[in-house]
């Protein structure tokens, strides 16, 4: 028998309905009835950009020392997300938090626990893209190391180099991976809309440019991974207890050396693929 090309594009076309159609109308057979089974956590993490994660978080602001005011969630409901997204780690992939740089490098200074004045440690690692911490002449791109979904939001006021630009994102594998000094939104032509509050990122995804906002004078990216595993730690040692007395920047959240793969995981190798 031959179709016409109408035909079969009219079949093509419609075909769920016409599939429907005769389905309705032909017998079933009986028998015993086979169960399909779903698994719902693996649905979630595959369509995770479609799920509404933040339903039901309580979201709060914050505000530190400096006077600079945080966009975030509460306790209770970081931990009702963390287990919403969290992912085997064998299933998790990661990159480099920066694009578009020329040249890329650490100092002594800028490694984690690096001696500062008034006797405080540095909690992260400073990350550089040009001489001397100029300005870049393009903006280099901060970008999410891993999935996760954006947890804390901090903005610049105008006119002010106390308070810094920073997002937080809670990675699927349950660290968080904060990005401070970031640039003001009218630093550069072709600005990024920042991924707002409760935003699921994917790896890659443009978080802001790296820029000098707050107490510093150098373009860099200071960048610092945080675990509950350490916090606990640091909780229960006098050295970190003491260290957090000198100085509110030492406010103890778990912070881990982004370069030990020990601590902070397989965001390490990334780091020191690069950071040579």
């Amino acid at each position: 028998m031959n179709i016409s090309k109408p035909t079969i594009s009219l079949f093509r076309r419609y075909k769920p309905q016409i599939l429907a159609a005769v389905l309705s109308f032909t017998p079933m057979k009986t028998g015993k009835i086979q169960q399909m089974t779903f698994n719902t956590d693996t649905f979630i993490r595959e369509k995770i950009e479609l799920v509404n994660l933040t339903k039901d978080l309580k979201k709060i602001k914050t505000i530190n020392f400096r006077g600079g005011v945080t966009e975030t969630f509460d306790e209770a409901s970081l931990e009702v997300l963390r287990k919403r997204i969290l992912k085997p780690q064998d299933e998790i992939s990661y990159c480099f938090p920066l694009k578009g740089a020329d040249r890329i490098y650490t100092e002594p200074f800028g490694e984690f626990l690096a001696p500062r004045p008034g006797g405080r440690n540095h909690l992260g690692l400073d990350i550089f893209t040009t001489p001397y911490a100029r300005k870049p002449q393009k903006p280099v791109t901060i970008i999410a190391p891993v999935d996760g979904v954006v947890i804390a939001n901090k903005f610049a006021r105008p006119n002010d180099n106390v308070i810094a630009n920073k997002i937080e994102i809670l990675g699927v594998d349950g660290r968080k991976y904060i990005f401070d000094h970031m640039a003001r939104g009218n630093e550069y032509p072709d600005s990024i809309a920042r991924p707002e509050l409760g935003t699921f990122v994917t790896m890659g995804t443009p978080l802001g440019y790296v820029g000098s906002t707050g107490e510093t004078t150098m373009y860099h990216l200071h960048f610092s991974v945080q675990t509950q595993e350490q916090l606990k730690k640091q909780l229960q040692s006098d050295i970190w207890l003491e260290r957090q007395k000198k100085s509110p920047y030492s406010e103890l959240k778990g912070q881990v050396n982004p370069r030990n793969c020990e601590e902070a995981g397989p965001i390490a190798d990334e780091l020191n693929k690069v950071l040579k």
